[in-house]
């Protein structure tokens, strides 16, 4: 779990993994994965294996070597060069906006009218980047159920309701544009292949309202997502949480093996993967699913030793 955030290094290398991927290995040396860090926020790695699936590991799992390397120089300078770029979603009605999605947001939009200056969240519409003057009518027009397309849209609706503030709660995503300010964007904006990168994590952020940690992770989890759409929309890469449980393992008597586990529906949380000793997968399957109860169970498979 996060325990504190340090300023976040994100980025990614989506395009293919390179040939001499990095092998990473657990504090236990039994167990050893292959891929990319795509992320690190001091106290829990993104890395992006072979499969393009990306797995989330709190950085205590990771033997020294590899906490060293996560927190080396070389690794945030290659974090850096691969993360530079535009990301560029899609609404609903073709509208696209460039900005880096940084964190989910439920917050208020608030519109009002005086002297026929027009402000949203108490920002001169005027003022707004010209992205956000064509977001926050659409704002409006999916609360109001009113044609709504454009300040004169607001101007003659905020009129009919004598200036007065309105306002609505939206939940969605906090982006980044580019002056540096974030911006709300509600998930019913963006269009349904967006949403299948940014909405997994939601509902466990939600859930998570008064634990910060819990919140900090699912905006790493989130960026990683959204990085590796923007560079491979064909195939949303699925995320999933590493979970060890190696303490009682002992090479020889048992088999390690990975099973995928996915949250029911009303369980908040992301898929995991949980690696666990057991003599066939059976038994294997019912660990994972006592240590974790409300998922269902995924695919299961032997981990082949790499030592």
């Amino acid at each position: 779990m996060l325990r504190f955030m340090i300023s976040m290094v994100l980025a990614a290398t989506w395009f293919g993994l390179n040939a001499d991927a990095r092998v990473w290995t657990d504090k236990s040396g039994n167990y050893s994965l292959e891929g990319d860090l795509v992320a690190f926020d001091g106290a829990d790695v993104v890395i992006q294996k072979t499969d393009k699936t990306l797995v989330g590991v709190d950085m205590e799992q990771l033997s020294e070597k590899d906490q060293e390397y996560a927190k080396s120089e070389e690794a945030k300078i290659a974090l850096e060069k691969a993360g530079k770029g535009d990301q560029v979603w899609e609404m609903r009605n073709g509208l696209k906006v460039i900005g880096k999605v940084v964190d989910y947001m439920r917050r208020d939009v608030t519109f009002r009218m005086a002297r026929g200056t027009i402000f949203v969240n108490d920002v001169k519409f005027e003022n707004l980047p010209e992205v956000y003057q064509k977001i926050a009518p659409l704002v409006a027009a999916h609360f109001t159920e009113r044609d709504i397309t454009d300040r004169a849209g607001l101007f003659d609706w905020l009129r009919r309701v004598r200036g007065a503030p309105q306002t609505f709660t939206t939940e969605g995503v906090l982006m980044e544009l580019s002056n540096g300010n974030h911006y709300a964007v509600p998930f019913f904006l963006f269009s349904e292949k967006a949403l299948l990168a940014l909405k997994p994590g939601w509902d466990r952020w939600a859930a998570s309202a008064q634990k910060y940690e819990d919140q900090q992770e699912s905006a790493l989890y989130l960026q990683s997502q959204a990085q590796a759409f923007q560079q491979s929309a064909e195939q949303t890469a699925q995320f999933q949480k590493l979970q060890l449980q190696l303490q009682a393992y002992t090479a020889g008597m048992f088999s390690l093996w990975e099973v995928v586990l996915y949250p029911n529906q009303g369980t908040p949380g992301t898929a995991l993967s949980v690696v666990v000793p057991g003599r066939n997968s059976r038994q294997a399957q019912i660990t994972a699913m006592e240590q974790n109860p409300g998922y269902s169970l995924g695919p299961v498979a032997r981990v082949n030793r790499q030592f």
